[in-house]
């Protein structure tokens, strides 16, 4: 079954972002009536943690592009592009390559070191609490200051916006829930190890000191 997810999934998300243009061409020619901008937030919303390392890595490219002769400046848009296309069938591979480990006690984001292992928990919690603060971002946007009585109807109004928010507090939720059953396996695991290293090196009945 994992065999075909880990093909299947990848196949199926980029599908999605390679349909954003194609959607958004379809409505500017007027072949589509439809809106564009809930659809986008949601592959977004899906793809959020590629989206951020993508982010991260273009406002530090944008800084430095305008001192650059203007081939290469295209040059560099154009394989910033090819990296987000293969980052998302990678990233999506690796999400099913986790889910297929951790169902055998295994991890790919699992360290026997200190530094390791806390830099990738404290990895999870930042991308935790980005996820979080999104999700509240969307809230104070569409939602906020709305009456009690009329967040039922929020799924039929704001359909996309509402579906966003929920993928990203999902997000944030595995986050935020690995990095807490991570750190406390490594903190198990340091104890057990500690216990014992301690049992071996105590003197056995009989032995002399």
């Amino acid at each position: 079954m994992y065999k075909r997810l880990r093909i299947v999934v990848p196949a199926v998300q980029v599908l999605a972002f390679v349909a954003l243009p194609a959607l958004k061409l379809a409505v500017h020619m007027r072949v589509l009536q439809v809106n564009y901008d809930p659809f986008r937030r949601v592959v977004l919303s899906v793809d959020y943690p590629i989206w951020t390392v993508f982010l991260a890595i273009a406002v530090l490219l944008a800084r430095l592009m305008p001192a650059l002769p203007g081939w290469l400046s295209v040059a560099v848009g154009a394989v910033l592009l090819a990296v987000l296309l293969l980052g998302i069938p990678l990233f999506w591979y690796l999400v099913v390559a986790e889910i297929e480990m951790r169902r055998h006690g295994k991890s790919m984001l699992r360290f026997s070191g200190w530094i390791k292992e806390l830099l990738a928990v404290t990895v999870l919690l930042l991308f935790g609490a980005g996820a979080f603060i999104e999700a509240h971002r969307i809230w104070s946007i569409f939602f906020f200051g709305l009456p009690w009585h009329t967040l039922l109807s929020l799924p039929a109004a704001c359909p996309g916006e509402f579906l966003s928010m929920l993928i990203l507090s999902a997000w944030g939720v595995l986050f935020v829930a690995l990095a807490i059953h991570d750190l406390i396996t490594f903190l198990k695991g340091r104890a057990q190890g500690t216990t014992s290293a301690g049992s071996s090196s105590a003197p056995g009945p009989g032995t002399g000191t």
